[in-house]
């Protein structure tokens, strides 16, 4: 299977799901941000567009252990001092859902789950 140079695949843990914004009423266009970290250091901003957004905005718990594709994007601006901006973020085309149970979770601290 071939897949495009910018295409990455990330493990990483939900800290915070709850950033969503419709962005035009007429065609339902609506982005969910999500917060996640990985390997229990590294924070990283994953978007999900329209369809991906409405499917998994309420699946997506602080703490969920997940799987995601997608292709990162650099959006520049300038803050209120004038100061150039970037931040870069993953935007999602697939997520899939690790299951990771209670038992497993207590034996490790919050930055140790285990990926299989």
């Amino acid at each position: 299977m071939n897949y495009p140079v910018n295409q990455f695949f990330i493990e990483c843990r939900v800290q915070d799901a709850s950033k969503t914004i419709s962005l035009d009423n007429a065609n339902q266009n609506e982005m969910t941000e999500l917060v996640a970290t990985m390997n229990g250091k590294e924070e990283i901003r994953i978007e999900l567009w329209d369809n991906m957004s409405k499917t998994h905005k309420e699946k997506l718990k602080r703490n969920s252990v997940i799987i995601v594709q997608g292709y990162l994007k650099a959006s520049n601006w300038k803050d209120q001092n004038g100061e150039s901006k970037t931040k870069i973020i993953l935007r999602a085309r697939n997520i899939s859902y690790l299951e990771v149970d209670s038992k497993t979770i207590s034996r490790f601290s919050e930055n140790e789950i285990p990926f299989n």
